[in-house]
């Protein structure tokens, strides 16, 4: 398959700036990686949390209208009187929900104490199926719901326990407890490790007598929830908080709310790393290359062709950037969700292993943004491109006269700096700093628009220095407006280095 001829130019000319510039263009193209990657790896992160979160909420909610939270630890049994005796409430179920360090199993276990009459009303999918051997109720003389000893696994921790093993070993405080597997939970979620026992035996056994962790309520029929808790919620909030199960899945966004925008910031600086560098790699290349667009255009090229070769290497720059950073970014969300869980270690939400499933729309957008992002980049090079006489453009020296803007940057910058500033008196938005993120981003620009004033400052003649240093600094006062452009893609990428080092040290 033979390409077009115009393609085919372009990708010949695209070819030579990659052998002159080789290093810069794998650096924006490296950046523009990590900035898709970051980004796409926290999304997922994220919509796979979110999703085991609202998971787990309708599992462990049930048919279940409302609930009764606490403020922070457990509720008092008393609670539970008062619930039930309300007009509106049909049912109400009181649940003790725990970990238990239980032996043999690296990680604490979620422990469910269930009451099972009022339990069928509300949370029948969590009510254990016994396993026992035919005529064991009867020789026993109980009841296996009601044991309490007996304990009722999910299948998937009964998957991670030895062969044959009928007991589990609890480690309450200095107390061994022994329970027996009476049978399984089988309406458990995929890869949830849990296990239920009679309400009675978990508070005698573990030490939570007269204690709950929630009441699930199942109101009367035509009872709104949302007119129940304005009715009764001022009564209960010394104890805790009356909530849907929707309001607790918007509540679990929150929590991982700091953790998410940090990254998602963090993400956004390494795009605008990658933006930067490639508009420091293409402003060089357009005043380097300035007499090899002068000959095209001597030989019959349009300005605006040349302006689209410009803007045509950088979109390069971006697809491959995009593709490599949503490899990237996928790898990264699988990897972590599977060693870390999707809160990072935090223990926010109960981490189910699996992989991440990963949308093409989700591909595309970020692979997108890799694009746009050094399209941008690649926007004013591509403007400066034909900016001069042609005469002039093909005289050898001409690469300065093409950067003269950089000469009055720094104007730009200290009022760029004097927005940063501003900014940092705008109030949270969401409960997220919106002017501390706005004041970084003006900063970094400002900074970057200052780098010139720096440059002709630091270039002044010293009052003494060595041959080979004075024809260094000669050779960099000829050129300031390069060296601030070429600057300009350093400051960008340390910018990127210090966002990541104060991220990584504020997660400790």
């Amino acid at each position: 398959m033979r390409l077009p001829p115009t393609l085919t130019l372009k990708l010949q000319l695209f070819a030579g700036a990659l052998r002159d510039q080789p290093v810069k263009w794998l650096i924006a193209t490296l950046s523009i990686s990590v900035g898709v990657g970051l980004g796409l790896a926290v999304h997922l992160i994220h919509k796979q949390a979110l999703e085991q979160f609202n998971n787990g909420v309708r599992q462990f909610s049930g048919q279940a209208d409302l609930q009764l939270l606490p403020h922070s630890t457990l509720l008092p049994e008393s609670v539970l009187d008062t619930l039930s005796a309300l007009p509106e409430v049909a049912v109400a179920s009181p649940v003790i929900d725990m970990t238990v360090a239980v032996q043999g199993l690296e990680k604490p276990l979620r422990w469910l104490g269930l009451d099972v009459f009022t339990a069928a009303a509300v949370t029948p999918n969590f009510i254990g199926q016994s396993e026992t051997k035919p005529g064991y109720e009867a020789q026993q003389g109980d009841i296996p719901l009601l044991n309490n000893s007996n304990v009722f696994v999910s299948p998937a921790l009964k998957e991670q326990l030895p062969a044959g093993q009928n007991t589990l070993t609890t480690l309450a405080g200095n107390k061994t407890l022994h329970w027996h597997l009476a049978g399984s939970v089988p309406a458990a979620g995929a890869g949830q490790l849990i296990a239920v026992a009679d309400i009675a035996a978990v508070q005698w056994k573990l030490g939570t007598l007269g204690q709950i962790s929630r009441v699930d309520l199942k109101l009367r029929e035509g009872v709104s929830p949302t007119t129940f808790q304005a009715r009764h919620g001022a009564k209960f909030a010394e104890l805790g908080r009356l909530e849907t199960p929707n309001e607790q899945g918007t509540r679990g966004a929150s929590v991982s709310q700091a953790y998410r925008a940090n990254l998602s910031i963090l993400a956004m600086v390494a795009l605008l790393t990658g933006g930067f560098l490639t508009f420091s790699t293409q402003m060089l290349a357009v005043a380097q290359r300035s007499r090899q667009w002068a000959l095209l255009a001597a030989l019959g090229a349009r300005a605006g062709s040349l302006r689209v070769q410009v803007l045509f290497e950088s979109m390069c720059c971006g697809v491959v950037g995009g593709m490599l950073g949503v490899a990237v970014g996928w790898g990264l969300a699988t990897a972590v969700v599977r060693y870390l869980g999707v809160d990072l270690g935090a223990g926010y939400f109960e981490s189910v292993q699996g992989s991440v499933p990963l949308a093409p729309i989700d591909a595309l957008l970020f692979g997108g943004f890799g694009v746009v992002a050094t399209l941008l980049g690649g926007l004013s090079p591509a403007l400066q491109t034909g900016q001069m006489a042609l005469h002039q453009r093909l005289r050898a020296g001409t690469e300065e006269a093409g950067l003269q803007f950089a000469n009055k940057a720094h104007w730009v910058g200290l009022l760029l700096g004097l927005v940063a500033v501003a900014c940092l008196w705008i109030p949270p938005y969401g409960n997220i700093p919106v002017g501390g993120y706005l004041a970084v981003a003006f900063g970094l620009f400002g900074g970057i628009a200052m780098i010139g004033l720096v440059v002709r400052a630091l270039i002044r003649q010293p009052a003494q220095l060595t041959k080979m240093a004075d024809l260094a600094r000669s050779r960099l006062a000829s050129t300031p407006n390069l060296l601030a452009v070429g600057l300009s893609g350093v400051v960008a990428s340390f910018a990127l280095v210090v966002a990541m080092h104060v991220m990584i040290y504020s997660f400790r």
